[in-house]
């Protein structure tokens, strides 16, 4: 079987949860980085989505630093690049999204994140007012709009272009 980087294969029967980590291993060879990765399903954005966490124990320290120097940067960009590749050829009802850990990292960040969510429920359900919250990649908006979903009293939306786009929580208008 042959793959490239664009998440193609010649074997239709690979899934998502052998495509995501063949995939990431391969880049993370290329970046002079082999460790191995493990798949799981995403328990919190649902079963279309998934985890690839690289084994930081197969990597040395500095390399762990060069993937999250600078907020996470090249991770972030590993990411986006995954993401890319490995959905370019399907159709959008074959698209999975993947999140990519290491060290930790993105289970702090998510926790980060739900705190942020927790915020603008309270913030929102007292005041009864629109909350901002600015600074978040897209990515972390993503996460956030995902784990606001369950609250039928609110709905989510991002405003703004380029460094101004910031994630928007306002009471549900209902009609």
């Amino acid at each position: 079987m042959s793959e490239d980087m664009s998440g193609t294969s010649t074997d239709a029967a690979l899934g998502p949860l052998e495509r995501g980590p063949k995939w990431l291993e391969q880049a993370l060879a290329l970046m002079s980085m082999p460790a191995a990765v493990a798949a799981e399903h995403d328990a919190i954005t649902g079963a279309d989505n998934y985890w690839l966490t690289i084994d930081h124990t197969q990597l040395q320290l500095e390399q762990v630093d060069q993937l999250l120097a600078n907020g996470g940067v090249v991770l972030d960009a590993l990411q986006h690049l995954a993401n890319a590749g490995l959905n370019a050829h399907l159709d959008r009802d074959e698209q999975h999204g993947y999140v990519i850990e290491v060290n930790g990292y993105r289970s702090q960040q998510r926790e980060t994140l739900r705190g942020i969510a927790q915020e603008a429920v309270e913030q929102v359900r007292a005041t009864g007012q629109s909350y901002e919250a600015k600074g978040l990649s897209a990515a972390e908006r993503k996460q956030v709009h995902s784990l606001l979903e369950e609250y039928d009293d609110l709905t989510t939306h991002s405003e703004g272009t380029g460094g101004d786009r910031r994630l928007v929580v306002s009471p549900k208008v209902w009609g």
